[in-house]
């Protein structure tokens, strides 16, 4: 702080006279005083989050989580936005949350109905985010029922961020659970982002994805007639997906 004064001094224009000078002094101060509190504030939500977004993670993968583990994920993550409501990744964390809260049977009626204003904060804070979109999708499609408007949403999504993969994730778990009724060009839509998955680092949430809908064949059958895959990722597709 005392290093930074000079700076910030001649930086306001500070002129020579006695009086001018010290009001610079009391100006830079607290101009100082309030970035170091902002400062202070952005880390001590970060290190709120940080953790929660890890232990999403090992959700996602497969760790099962206790009511305990979640309340404290909820109570963090509520902390972290109070803190600095004006982040857009911690608006939509607090969404994941509530999602696994929901998901599991621990949260109450009153904490799901908050998720189509996180949702819509995360978009107007970020409006090219595509995560939120494709968040806002699974919420509207698994708790709410209204496929018209999940997919509206996901549209929306795919037009952001048509390659990353916790979107392109979000996207074919709600397109497998309506595939009978997807057209010829729809499902080749869908199989496209498959192979996109394939090739990501969500590859392992996929194959169970595919498993748990009965559709480890047809991706199969499409994932080795791709020309991109060697022969040796061919066999790898054979013993994960047409095997199982």
């Amino acid at each position: 702080l005392h290093d930074a004064l000079p700076i910030f001094i001649y930086l306001l224009g500070c002129g020579r006279s006695m009086i001018t000078r010290r009001l610079c002094v009391l100006l830079a101060i607290l101009l100082l005083s309030a970035l170091s509190y902002l400062a202070f504030v952005h880390f001590q939500a970060n290190s709120l989050v940080i953790p929660i977004q890890q232990q999403i993670q090992r959700w996602a993968d497969g760790e099962e989580p206790s009511h305990a583990h979640w309340q404290q994920a909820l109570t963090q993550i509520e902390q972290a936005v109070a803190l600095t409501p004006g982040q857009a990744e911690y608006q939509l964390t607090q969404a994941k949350v509530i999602e696994w809260g929901w998901y599991k049977g621990y949260a109450t009626t009153e904490t799901v109905a908050k998720l189509p204003l996180l949702y819509q904060q995360a978009m107007d804070l970020r409006p090219q985010w595509a995560q939120a979109y494709a968040d806002a999708a699974w919420y509207w499609f698994f708790i709410k029922a209204q496929p018209e408007r999940a997919f509206g949403y996901l549209t929306m999504a795919y037009q952001r961020g048509p390659y990353l993969p916790e979107v392109l994730f979000r996207g074919v778990t709600i397109e497998l659970q309506v595939w009978p009724s997807l057209s010829t060009v729809q499902k080749a839509a869908v199989l496209q982002r498959i192979k996109l998955l394939y090739r990501s680092d969500l590859h392992g949430r996929l194959l169970t994805l595919l498993q748990r809908n009965a559709k480890s064949k047809v991706a199969c059958l499409y994932l080795r007639q791709q020309v991109e895959f060697s022969t040796e990722q061919r066999q790898q597709i054979t013993s994960q997906l047409c095997e199982n």
